[in-house]
């Protein structure tokens, strides 16, 4: 099944020296396992 934004960017932030974006009012997160960066929108 599909998961939810809340689980994938807790999966995200799980990833150890990633980034979690998330884009409220839509289904989009964007994750980033490598090293700690920012991102704009």
């Amino acid at each position: 099944g599909s998961r939810s934004v809340n689980q994938m960017a807790k999966a995200a932030i799980a990833c150890n020296g990633g980034g979690v974006g998330r884009y409220s009012g839509s289904n989009f997160v964007h994750m980033d396992c490598g090293q700690i960066r920012s991102w704009g929108a």
